[in-house]
């Protein structure tokens, strides 16, 4: 099979496309995975007691996965001041959960981001 030039950019052009938006992705997914750590870092020095970023890190985590739907009131500010929760934790949750959206949308393109 002979296939033209024209063809063979088309298909490379595609290609790019593609890894340029999972390169894309995966960077914000980092992006925001960082500032989770940092936010979190500012927990562990706040609260102290033996606390570790480690711990820390599985909270967020478990949040995440068991109870998603209070996860995701986390991103309300009425709501965090109201709850007392820490809004450095709050932040972390929100920063994770937007870096699993990145993730998610990385490879899978029909996923919004901004749901």
């Amino acid at each position: 099979m002979r296939y033209r030039l024209r063809t063979l950019l088309i298909v490379i052009t595609i290609a790019c496309v593609y890894l340029a938006w999972v390169g894309y992705c995966r960077r914000m997914a980092r992006f925001y995975r960082e500032q989770s750590s940092e936010s979190l870092l500012q927990v562990v020095e706040q609260e102290g007691r033996g606390r570790t970023l480690e711990w820390e890190e599985g909270l967020v985590s478990d949040l995440i996965e068991g109870w998603p739907e209070q996860a995701a009131k986390m991103n309300n500010a009425k709501w965090v001041d109201v709850e007392g929760e820490n809004p450095f934790f709050a932040s972390a949750v929100v920063h994770e959960i937007t870096a699993r959206k990145y993730d998610r949308a990385a490879w899978y393109r029909w996923v919004l981001i901004s749901d």
